[in-house]
């Protein structure tokens, strides 16, 4: 006979109940948390037993006594069990028994065990990396109380540890700064003590190296994945899988309404710190070189804001060949403002005048440290970019002409139109239309309607970096003269707003790529005036003169006898 035995777990005491196999309650009592109180009570029934215990706070240990005991285990889902077998009446016994009810019916909504030996180890290092960043954090804090500048991007490396440990404080800021310092240390050494233990007990995965290859996700991070995630194959689809992991938005229906709130957090906290952490590297760390060059170039503009050099309201370019060359004569400590503006180069030389009034600023020693620092980085990122842009152009030679035709979109310049090439792809034969394209890369009106109302159209969260193309794109050509984007930019911005305004430039030149790549022609503008043309001559001239007839005056209209038949103002004061 098989016997089903539900056990409710607690801190120090616990309720265990056994029903038989036609549901009826055998035993119902309370013990002490023991691992031999839990043996010995099992052991005096009779015939075989299946357990159920919920996944609740501390549950490892007895599912560890139990299963070296050769019982069979079964963990219970506790919100999903919740949900089943609400009831009035709650006490310990009566959640003993429900458990022990739906593991007899075969109802148990179940957890999955996995193997918690390496994930232990990974959540211990998340733990102790967590807690290593709380402390780097805290010098940040004690930096910026004291107005000091970071010198490097990496407080922490070489570098950043020789300027913290020579860098002059107060006594109790200094002792505050020496034991935080102290601390990150003794983490880093514990951290790197359980990272060499895990990679001893983690065989060779082949997954950890394919998950590597996505952006942002670094061996641990994909070790910690496989770890939490477990068997994949008990997920049917990948929406299953995310679900799990609480990375959905909670839904709530009712009455053919739908709302989607935030996500439900009802996976492993573990699992969504690495996914963010993933997240948050493949966004700023591991992104795209230039983004990180414009970084890099807004903490210049920082630095010299701080130091009351105003270069920036004189010159269009920071970095510009005669700005760079003032910014290496200030680091190499040339100071006098007349000597420093001589160094302008062609147009620039016109704004010597306000060129020495923003140089006379008061740049310090320490302004020198970052500024010199902050070059040389960027004279790394250059030299990264170009190095890169070359290997870009040589695998994009099957493709050039495509990229070629792409450029003669209005503010689509050659790199915008290699990366659009790029993410894009170039056959567009698996877009059924230009319409299936705009929604694939995010950049149309979302639907969000529900009981005949329409709600937020705002866009979704796409493909990143061809989003970020398509915006550059289109604020270039909303600055170009005479052509059809200006004209819808212009169009939309004054009923929308600007920001709108750029998302409908960009969508139309998302669908003149679409078509460019699927025709293989060039880019047909339609001219600046191509809303003023499809608009209705009369209705023009009635909005007008109505316009007029408000401010007081009185209007005629006379049809001239041009070769087009337009209508002439004749306004009587």
């Amino acid at each position: 006979m098989m016997h089903s035995v539900g056990i409710d777990l607690h801190r120090s005491r616990s309720h265990v109940a056994v029903i038989d196999d036609r549901g009826d309650v055998l035993l119902s009592r309370r013990i002490i948390n023991d691992p031999e109180t839990f043996l010995t009570l099992l052991a005096e029934i009779e015939g075989e037993c299946r357990v159920a215990l919920e996944a609740t706070y501390g549950w490892e240990w007895l599912a560890d006594v139990l299963q070296d005991a050769g019982y069979e285990l079964h963990l219970a889902h506790p919100l999903r069990t919740k949900a089943i077998a609400s009831a009035r009446v709650k006490t310990d016994a009566v959640d003993a028994k429900t458990l022990a009810h739906l593991l007899r019916t075969d109802l148990l909504p179940e957890a999955y065990i996995a193997p918690r030996e390496l994930r232990d180890l990974l959540r211990h290092r998340v733990a102790l990396t967590r807690m290593r960043a709380a402390l780097k954090n805290r010098v940040g804090a004690i930096l910026a109380k004291h107005g000091i500048a970071r010198p490097y991007s990496d407080m922490f490396g070489p570098g950043g540890t020789r300027f913290l440990a020579e860098l002059e404080l107060h006594e109790a800021p200094r002792r505050r700064l020496d034991s935080t310092l102290a601390l990150i240390g003794d983490f880093t050494r514990e951290i790197e003590q359980t990272t060499r233990e895990i990679e001893t007990r983690a065989k060779h995965d082949p997954y950890v190296e394919v998950l590597c290859q996505i952006r942002g996700v670094g061996r641990y991070i994909a070790m910690l994945v496989i770890a939490e995630v477990g068997d994949i194959s008990r997920f049917t689809t990948a929406r299953r899988l995310c679900a799990w992991s609480g990375m959905t938005p909670t839904v709530r229906s009712s009455d053919m309404r739908t709302r989607l709130g935030h996500i439900s957090h009802q996976g492993s906290p573990a699992l969504r710190w690495a996914l963010v952490e993933a997240a948050q590297h493949a966004a700023t760390g591991g992104g795209p070189l230039r983004r990180e060059r414009a970084s890099e170039a807004n903490q210049l503009q920082k630095t010299l804001e701080d130091a009351g050099i105003k270069l920036s309201s004189v010159a269009t370019d920071v970095l510009g060949v005669s700005c760079r060359l003032m910014l290496d004569a200030l680091v190499s400590d040339t100071r006098d403002p007349e000597v420093l503006a001589e160094l302008a180069k062609g147009t620039l030389r016109k704004k010597i005048p306000a060129l020495e009034r923003a140089l006379a600023g008061e740049f310090k020693p320490h302004h020198t440290l970052i500024v010199s620092h902050i070059l040389a980085h960027l004279d790394y990122l250059d030299e990264a970019i170009a190095t890169l842009s070359v290997e870009v152009e040589r695998r994009l030679t099957p493709f050039a002409h495509k990229a070629e035709l792409l450029s003669t979109i209005t503010g689509v310049a050659e790199r915008n139109s290699q990366v659009i090439l790029a993410e894009l792809g170039p056959d567009m034969s698996r877009f059924p239309s230009d319409r299936h394209a705009a929604s694939w890369v995010a950049i149309c009106a979302g639907n969000d309607e529900s009981a005949g109302k329409r709600r937020s159209g705002k866009t979704r969260r796409g493909n990143p970096y061809l989003r970020a193309a398509l915006i550059e794109s289109a604020h270039a050509a909303a600055r170009s003269k005479n052509t059809y984007l200006r004209a819808q930019y212009e169009q939309v911005k004054r009923r929308r707003g600007h920001k709108k305004a750029i998302v409908a430039v960009a969508h139309s030149i998302l669908i003149a790529a679409y078509h460019i790549l699927n025709d293989e022609g060039p880019y047909q503008d339609l001219g600046g005036d191509y809303f003023t043309r499809r608009a209705d001559p009369d209705r023009i001239a009635k909005r007008l003169v109505a316009q007029l007839e408000r401010l007081g005056h009185t209007v005629t209209l006379e049809t001239s006898t041009a070769e087009v038949a337009r209508c002439s103002l004749s306004v009587i004061f």
